[in-house]
C-alpha cells in the first residue's frame, strides 16, 4: 500500500513529457530542413526546385512533427515520471519496441475495418485524418503508460499484503 503513494513522480513525468515533446517536435525540423537547406548549398538549385523542396517540406513535415513529439514524449514520460531511476535511452528503446509492436496491431485493426482514407491522385486531402492520427499518437503514448504502470502493480502485487490485526489496530499507515 505505501508503494504507491511514492511511486509515481507527476510532475517530474510532465517536465520529462514536455521537454521530449518538444525536442521531439524540433528534431524533424532540423533534420529535414537541414538536410534540404545542405543540398541548397552543394547544388545550387533553380528557383523552382527550391520551391518544389519548400512544398515537400509543407507536406511532409507536420505529421513527422507529430509522429517524433509524441514519440519522444512519451518516452520522456517512461523515462522521468517513476520513481526509480531510468536511462531515457533506454525508455526511448522500450517504448521503440512495445510502439512498433502496437502500431502493427493497430494498423491491422484499421485496415481490416477498412478505415484508413483512400488516397487518390489528384485529389485534395487534409495532412491528418482521424484515423491517421489515433495511429500515429495512440501508440506512443499506450506504451508509456503500460511502461509505466506494468512495474509499479507487479510490485504492489508481490508485496506483502498486511495482516487482518495490523489492519484493524492502525499500523498499517504508521511509517
Amino acid at each position: 500500500m505505501g508503494y504507491w503513494r511514492g511511486s509515481l513522480n507527476l510532475a517530474r513525468g510532465l517536465r520529462g513529457f514536455f521537454l521530449g515533446a518538444v525536442g521531439g517536435g524540433l528534431a524533424p525540423v532540423v533534420v529535414l530542413g537541414g538536410s534540404v537547406v545542405f543540398n541548397w548549398l552543394i547544388h545550387d538549385p533553380s528557383a523552382f526546385d527550391r520551391r518544389l523542396d519548400v512544398a515537400w517540406l509543407k507536406e511532409m513535415l507536420p505529421t513527422e512533427v507529430v509522429g517524433c513529439a509524441t514519440f519522444c514524449a512519451a518516452a520522456g514520460w517512461t523515462a522521468y515520471a517513476p520513481a526509480r531511476r531510468t536511462n531515457f535511452a533506454r525508455s526511448l528503446c522500450s517504448v521503440f519496441l512495445l510502439t512498433f509492436a502496437m502500431y502493427f496491431a493497430t494498423w491491422l485493426v484499421l485496415e481490416s475495418m477498412d478505415l484508413n482514407p483512400r488516397r487518390l491522385k489528384g485529389d485534395p486531402f487534409p495532412t491528418l485524418d482521424l484515423p491517421e492520427l489515433v495511429f500515429l499518437v495512440a501508440s506512443p503514448l499506450a506504451a508509456a503508460a503500460l511502461l509505466t504502470l506494468a512495474p509499479m502493480v507487479w510490485r504492489a502485487k508481490n508485496e506483502e499484503s498486511p495482516s487482518p490485526k495490523a489492519m484493524c489496530s492502525g499500523r498499517l499507515f504508521d511509517s
